[in-house]
């Protein structure tokens, strides 16, 4: 008689289980809350004594957030394929490398704003790929090139290029925009005697 109201008692256990399971009727809402409430309380805890010790870094570290003296928002550097284009992400061309050796690149910032001051010795080419999204109007003296390179970024995908020939001069340059800044390629016509200086 014994093992059969064990049993029965079992069985019953069982399918209140299973039924409060389905139907997530009292006890099943009162314990999950309690598991997801200890579980929430803890996260928490922990996430206030991490802003704790975080807080306890940053003041022995007063320079963390400083600007770090080795980044530079523009800089020339010699183009080789697969190369960062912008100075801040990691968007390099997919398109006619080739066509680009012994071409300088003058890294910007993503978000370029400022006017890019060059001076120029000897003959050069300066190249901007164009985004059809950007204000291009500042490009319309420019002289389109036969070829395109493929720079895809997340808000625009640089492609056409235009050229301006500068000879022994002191050029100024809008950066691009508003989308993204364009991208500053120089051929050196004359690559012993002819140079630029960046002199923002």
């Amino acid at each position: 008689m014994k093992n059969a109201f064990k049993i029965l008692l079992l069985l019953f256990i069982f399918i209140l289980g299973i039924l409060t399971h389905k139907f997530q009727f009292f006890p099943y809402v009162l314990i999950k809350d309690f598991f997801n409430n200890s579980f929430f309380i803890e996260k928490t805890k922990k996430e206030a004594n991490y802003e704790l010790y975080a807080d306890e870094i940053k003041k022995a570290f007063p320079n963390w957030n400083n600007k770090n003296k080795n980044f530079t928002q523009i800089k020339n550097i010699k183009y080789f394929e697969g190369i960062n284009i912008f100075s801040n992400r990691n968007y390099f061309n997919h398109l006619n490398d080739k066509k680009l050796i012994n071409f300088d690149l003058i890294q910007l910032t993503r978000h370029y704003k400022k006017k890019i001051k060059l001076s120029i010795k000897g003959n050069v080419h300066i190249y901007r790929p164009l985004c059809e999204i950007n204000d291009n109007g500042k490009y319309k003296d420019w002289e389109s090139v036969d070829f395109k390179i493929l720079i895809i970024g997340a808000s625009c995908i640089h492609e056409r290029i235009v050229k301006i020939e500068v000879n022994d001069n002191l050029i100024i340059l809008d950066s691009g925009g508003p989308i993204s800044s364009d991208p500053i390629f120089i051929y050196k016509v004359d690559q012993e005697n002819s140079s630029f200086e960046i002199i923002n």
